[in-house]
């Protein structure tokens, strides 16, 4: 009998979540990572998937729809996962995209997002080692006047304004809200707000349409390592590279002030989608073999990452923690996770993973980029087999991709997700 699309929700949601126990569900789940991969199966340019968020939305419901895959994740590859028209109103420069109204932000029409690297464009700097003891005596308004009219030309007029701690009352309203400068930035936050706004609505009718198509969402929340906080986006790599070295115990004490917001950042949004999905998604970026030493990692990076994942299993949800980059020596150190409480995606020897961790967490993880770029359908089922019989074995598995899609070939993501559908049933 054909099943509606209730049922096929709740056995795809099931399937997950035995994964998640470690169990063995009816077959091995598969949910591959893509950013934008859905815009090359849809026929769709990275520019029209950006700046028609609906178009790339479509994008994304017809891969997961056709390809049958067993949950959806969150739409990067489109105007919802990334703003852009919100962007070009702010000058943003943390960020290179299709179609930039500012020349010096524009790449390729069909070309994937690119962050900037603190420190290697230009004068784009967004927090000098010197700004650490600004940050810690007054967080938000450092990000407010100093960090956003960094990322942001068009908030550059923050600056002028004066410390936010300082308007304590209705006599002090007039320096703040009287301010040209003020004024200047609030028609420019108004517009970029306006177009946020727009693609922030299609997120929910999205979602449930895809619901009630059958698919469950992998996860809707995410947060960032506390590391991550200042190394991905405002000290950048090698900042935080040279303060663990220059200032290692003012780098310790920024971790431990925004570890918190981690958690924060985390349950907030893992509350608001409870429902729908108790996933939170992490992505893990500076903590790769190469960024740092194992010592190094045991102490400026995995503490404040383990006692956010632990408050977010805690409160009774699931950490997707989603490394990037080599993790092989770094197995033993991330193994002290409660049992059967997340999923650990694995970029590089997930094999070796499956040795450390398979009694321990859920492993996600397949088919290099190389391979699925680049080889035969034939060679990604025999990769595939091999994942399921040894990754997938007592269960615990997710069928991913090494890294995530982007210009895979089609033939090669519909032989990886036929054959695991077929031979990934348990017995």
């Amino acid at each position: 009998m054909v099943k509606t699309p209730e049922e096929l929700y709740e056995e795809r949601k099931r399937r997950i979540e035995e994964a998640v126990r470690l169990r063995k569900p009816d077959r091995v789940p598969i949910s591959p990572g893509e950013s934008g991969w859905c815009l090359k199966y849809a026929g769709v340019s990275w520019k029209e998937g950006l700046y028609n968020p609906e178009k790339g939305l479509e994008a994304h419901k017809k891969t997961v729809i056709e390809l049958n895959w067993d949950a959806f994740g969150l739409p990067f590859g489109t105007g919802v996962g990334f703003p852009v028209r919100g962007f070009d109103k702010l000058d943003v420069q943390q960020l290179r995209w299709p179609g930039a109204e500012n020349e010096g932000s524009r790449i390729d029409a069909n070309t994937t997002y690119q962050f900037v690297e603190p420190g290697t464009r230009g004068k784009y700097d967004p927090m000098p080692a010197e700004d650490y003891d600004l940050f810690l005596d007054d967080p938000t308004d450092y990000l407010v006047r100093k960090w956003w009219p960094r990322i942001a030309r068009g908030l550059e007029p923050l600056q002028e304004l004066p410390p936010l701690h300082s308007v304590t009352g209705v006599y002090s309203f007039p320096s703040l809200f009287g301010s040209p400068h003020f004024a200047k930035v609030l028609k420019t936050l108004s517009e970029a707000s306006e177009e946020f706004a727009k693609s922030a609505a299609l997120l929910g009718p999205f979602v449930m349409d895809m619901v009630k198509s059958g698919f469950p969402p992998l996860g809707l929340a995410m947060t960032v390592s506390p590391y991550d906080y200042f190394a991905d986006t405002m000290r950048g790599t090698k900042g935080c590279m040279l303060d663990m070295f220059r200032r290692p115990e003012k780098l310790k004490e920024a971790i431990d002030k925004v570890t918190p917001y981690c958690t924060e950042m985390a349950l907030t949004g893992a509350k608001q989608f409870e429902d729908l999905s108790k996933i939170v998604f992490i992505p893990v970026h500076k903590g790769a073999g190469g960024f740092m030493s194992n010592k190094q990692y045991e102490e400026f990076w995995w503490p404040s990452m383990k006692k956010v994942m632990e408050d977010i299993i805690d409160e009774g949800f699931i950490p997707y923690f989603y490394t990037e980059g080599i993790y092989t020596e770094r197995l033993p150190i991330i193994k002290d996770i409660p049992k059967g409480k997340a999923i650990y995606h694995i970029e590089t020897d997930i094999f070796k993973a499956k040795e450390i961790l398979g009694d321990t967490v859920c492993l996600a993880g397949g088919p290099s980029a190389p391979l699925l770029n680049t080889g035969s359908p034939q060679e990604v089922k025999d990769y595939c087999k091999k994942l399921i019989d040894v990754i997938g074995e007592g269960g615990g598995f997710i069928m991913d991709v090494e890294v995530p899609l982007i210009t895979a070939k089609v033939e090669n993501v519909k032989a990886m997700t036929e054959f695991t559908q077929e031979y990934g049933v348990y017995k």
